[in-house]
């Protein structure tokens, strides 16, 4: 007898992270911000994460920061490589409290610090472009990079639903009882997104641990994300016509290849 019960989002989040499904498991993230009631049942099913309280950023903050110190962030830009990428505003933590808004960059200006947060690679590179010698930081913690190294053959994973994953919360929607505003932005909740980054901390550094990888994350690469953040800043000569040249062969010998598929499975189909 089949019967037709309730979606059992958990075990899809499951399916999904395993299967690797990640248009699914956007549009689950998706349909589960629709219906506020359907995310708070989920997210009650695991370890409560509090969000970090929130303060406005000032030059002030930036100015104690010590080096050797651990400190998370993020950047609010447009992350243009065309052209110079737009700094709207910054978040940093201590880990114990968000602080969001706009304060002077330039006061990072070769501090010895060590950032937390994910694909930190932006981080440095607008910060760079902001006239910010980064050349003193490293990376401490970057969950994009210990997503990699978890998974080398798994697709990348935006931060909304990497934390989704784990935790079956969405950090674009706002918390239950909480009036979070930034740069007015009701959807945003900052002070969740930066507790759930701490607990994903916990939780991958182990797994890697227990697969034995702690040396490639934290000796190759870790102080690689400032390298290569580094590397676009200096970019490469290219030669455009050898470029366009090689990219027409390509093109020859794929369509070659295509026309071979075909005329063995004696049908034209999407090969992709």
């Amino acid at each position: 007898e089949c019967r037709i019960g309730e979606q059992d989002n958990k075990r899809l989040i499951e399916l999904y992270s395993k299967l690797e499904f990640k248009t699914f498991m956007s549009k689950l993230v998706e349909e589960l911000a629709a219906d506020s009631s359907k995310s708070e049942s989920l997210a009650q099913e695991d370890d409560a994460i509090a969000a970090l309280p929130l303060l406005e950023l000032g030059d002030d903050f930036l100015k104690q920061l010590k080096d050797g110190q651990e400190i998370w962030i993020d950047v609010i830009s447009d992350f243009s490589h065309t052209e110079k990428p737009s700094l709207e505003g910054m978040e940093l933590s201590d880990g114990k409290t968000v602080y969001t808004g706009f304060a002077d960059p330039s006061l990072l200006s070769g501090k010895a610090l060590k950032l937390c947060g994910y694909e930190l690679g932006k981080v440095y590179y607008v910060l760079a472009r902001h006239g910010v010698d980064i050349s003193k930081m490293q990376t401490a913690y970057d969950g994009d990079i210990a997503r990699y190294v978890i998974s080398p053959s798994g697709r990348a994973t935006g931060l909304r639903e990497i934390i989704f994953e784990y935790f079956h919360l969405d950090i674009e929607q706002q918390a239950a009882g909480e009036q979070i505003d930034m740069f007015n932005k009701p959807d945003s909740n900052v002070g969740l997104k930066y507790a759930c980054l701490k607990a994903l901390r916990k939780l991958q550094e182990r797994e890697i641990g227990e697969a034995n990888l702690d040396g490639i994350y934290s000796r190759i690469e870790l102080p690689l994300c400032r390298v290569l953040a580094e590397m676009e800043l200096s970019g490469i000569d290219v030669d455009a016509e050898a470029l366009a040249s090689f990219g027409d062969k390509l093109k020859t010998g794929i369509a070659e290849l295509e026309k071979e598929i075909y005329e063995l499975a004696g049908e034209e189909f999407n090969v992709n």
